[in-house]
């Protein structure tokens, strides 16, 4: 049987033989056959399939650029609404700041207001708000003493101007804010708290005695009662109040 030589197609420069393609000795003499290389036979490599590897590598290189222009877009938009509320944000907290300083201004300068008018009754429920003045502070301290100890001698005074008072009420304003002030004299350290209640200790003290003509020992057996007996000498001191003004 002979050799096809299709499947040998390697002739050996010693013999002359014919080898089978990819041997690397000749099968007859031994000889080693130049020319083969013994690494990749079976594989065959052309520009053809190097440069399809080549537009295969560059395709995928074309691909992650275009989803990078892709995304760029989105990023951007992302960038720009972050700014944006951003920008709302500060607005919004300049524009706050704003608002609540004028409206701290406001109310400062109206507490201002009613000390110098001597609205207390007003004043006292003002106080609470205002954190501006510094409790520190011996303006904030003269206001709110002077509205606290001085709010029931403005409410009998504004009693009294009524065009029919309720005498009752007015000194019941008197033996109450007395009744305070007696008690914060020992309690307090300040010294501008300590002439500010020995002011309004006075001056309820005196309208006692010259509006109502009461004595320093009438005035303190008063304060000794409890509440229901001293509101049965409210209404006494009052019917004396009265009959004494339609005498005169």
């Amino acid at each position: 049987m002979g050799l096809e030589r299709n499947n040998y197609n390697m002739d050996c420069k010693r013999c002359g033989a014919l080898v089978p393609e990819g041997s690397l000795f000749c099968n007859k003499c031994g000889n080693r056959l130049e020319g083969v290389n013994k690494f990749n036979l079976n594989k065959n490599y052309s520009s053809t399939d190097y440069q399809s590897k080549k537009d295969k590598s560059s395709d995928y290189s074309n691909s992650a650029y275009n989803m990078k222009l892709h995304n760029y877009p989105r990023r951007t938009n992302a960038v720009r609404i972050l700014m944006f509320l951003i920008m709302v944000m500060v607005i919004v907290a300049v524009g706050g700041i704003f608002a609540y300083s004028k409206y701290r201004t406001h109310r400062i300068s109206k507490v201002k207001s009613l000390f110098e008018e001597g609205n207390y009754r007003d004043l006292v429920f003002m106080l609470d708000d205002i954190t501006e003045l510094d409790q520190q502070d011996e303006e904030f301290k003269t206001i709110a003493y002077t509205s606290d100890y001085g709010y029931t001698y403005q409410s009998y005074e504004e009693e009294m101007k009524k065009e029919y008072p309720n005498y009752q009420f007015a000194i019941q304003y008197l033996f109450d804010g007395l009744e305070r002030c007696n008690i914060n004299e020992k309690l307090v350290e300040d010294p501008i708290e300590k002439d500010i209640v020995s002011s309004f200790k006075e001056k309820h003290t005196s309208a006692l005695k010259n509006e109502f003509g009461l004595s320093q020992e009438e005035i303190k057996d008063v304060l000794k009662l409890n509440y229901e007996a001293r509101n049965e000498k409210y209404i006494e001191i009052a019917y004396k109040y009265i009959q004494k003004k339609s005498n005169n």
